[in-house]
């Protein structure tokens, strides 16, 4: 038996290795196969890859260029439809309508008259300082010498922050009232560029002191106030102004046949600073409205007040600056709008799983108009998922209200507000 075993064993051996001959063999049929190598491009196929590279990428800029040519002229159209809405011109109206401080005439010799009073008090105190320090010299008296003093604190370098605070508003106060004293018939005699240089000197220190309480790590609302204040000052002045203009010279021309050039030309003038303290006050509230990202409501206002002023310069010249603001101001009222949709859209959905049909009703409501009212503010290649949204919402709108209308044709059915029966699309869209 052993010795026809090992008689076998050379058999064996060899089937073993022809089988293992045979597995291998099967198994490398079965890898896939190493990929030809490609041959390496030539330089002349280099060459044309990286044309074509480029022309896709010169189209894709082109293309790029074209959407937001388009898309510009789409939100010059919705500004300008909103422009149409304002007033063509200045009127007593729209300064009770749009400014806070100087709402109107009155108001503004109001204001006048105290800084007047303010500049009484320092001449007071400003006088007795000069007889003791100059017992012998005659102290100036002009009005015009005292508004140059407080104009080289104001304009010269490296005065002192107190010196802005106290010695140049006093002088510029104390000039108004010497020039108010000057003449019997008080601001009727007044000179008008006097009046209009201590404006315009008055917003220039409330800028300055503005900008070094901002470099001292201060607020960005420091001065706003003042400074809106002689904004409207200046513009309210310079329509009186013109209205006087035009008082005059229809007298003077009436009957005599002349041109009345030397009165257009002061006019024009007078226009041109106006539509400057308007632009330059639209400009001062968008930015405001720009910095102000912690309450909604300060920078709607903000935002809306400056709209107003720059529609009202847009609508007395067409202002290719006033435009650019404009849209700045546009872009920050299609978000406000969308987020105010938003919220009420959630209230909406809160208030119907609470069972509060009355204040579903409402809140979607106000939810659809302020995403209509987006919508209408944003260019087409924009409005996909803003107006996925909106559908979302009718959806929403449109089940809740076959659920009411179910439950009360049939009181027997579970309360179609509860949460079970009301889609969720505020909660998952916000």
């Amino acid at each position: 038996m052993a010795k026809g075993v090992k008689a076998l064993a050379p058999l064996i051996a060899g089937a073993v290795l022809l089988v293992a001959g045979i597995v291998g063999a099967v198994l490398t049929s079965m890898q896939p196969k190493a990929p030809k190598k490609e041959p390496p491009p030539t330089a002349a196929e280099l060459v044309q890859r990286a044309s074509e590279a480029r022309e896709q990428e010169r189209e894709k800029r082109r293309l790029a260029a074209e959407q937001e040519k388009i898309d510009k002229n789409e939100i010059k159209q919705i500004i300008l439809e909103q422009i149409r809405a304002t007033p063509e011109d200045l009127s007593e109206g729209w300064f009770a309508e749009v400014f806070q401080s100087i709402p109107s005439q009155d108001r503004f010799w109001e204001f006048l008259d105290e800084s007047r009073a303010s500049g009484a008090r320092y001449d007071a105190m400003y006088t007795a300082d000069y007889r003791e320090r100059n017992p012998r010299t005659a102290q100036p008296t002009a009005a015009r010498y005292y508004l140059q003093e407080g104009n080289a604190f104001i304009y010269g370098a490296g005065q002192s922050e107190k010196r802005l605070h106290d010695t140049a508003p006093g002088l510029l106060d104390m000039a108004l009232n010497r020039e108010f004293l000057s003449h019997e018939n008080g601001w009727e005699g007044a000179r008008s560029d006097l009046i209009s240089s201590y404006l315009e000197s008055r917003l220039r220190l409330y800028e300055k002191l503005r900008k070094i309480e901002i470099s001292d790590g201060g607020k960005r609302t420091a001065w706003w106030e003042e400074i809106a204040t002689l904004h409207e000052a200046s513009v309210v002045y310079r329509y009186i102004m013109l209205e006087q203009n035009r008082e005059r010279a229809m007298k003077k021309l009436k009957g005599t046949g002349s041109s009345g050039k030397a009165h257009s030309t002061k006019a024009r003038h007078l226009q041109t600073m106006i539509n400057e303290h308007l632009l330059k006050q639209g400009k001062f509230y968008i930015d405001a409205a720009i910095a102000e990202t912690t309450y909604l409501g300060k920078q709607r206002e903000y935002n809306e007040r400056g709209f107003k002023l720059l529609a009202m310069v847009y609508q007395r010249k067409p202002s290719g600056a006033a435009l650019d603001i404009l849209t700045k101001a546009n872009s920050i009222q299609r978000n406000q709008l969308w987020r105010m949709g938003k919220a009420h859209w959630r209230r909406a959905t809160h208030a119907a799983t609470s069972g509060d049909s009355v204040l579903a009703h409402e809140q979607y409501l106000k939810a659809k108009r302020r995403y209509l009212q987006s919508l209408s503010r944003v260019e087409t290649s924009k409005k996909r998922k803003l107006f996925d949204e909106f559908v979302a919402l009718q959806k929403e709108i449109n089940a809740w209200k076959a659920a009411s209308d179910s439950a009360k044709s049939n009181p027997a059915v579970a309360d179609p507000t509860s949460a079970e029966s009301v889609p969720t699309a505020g909660k998952s869209s916000g």
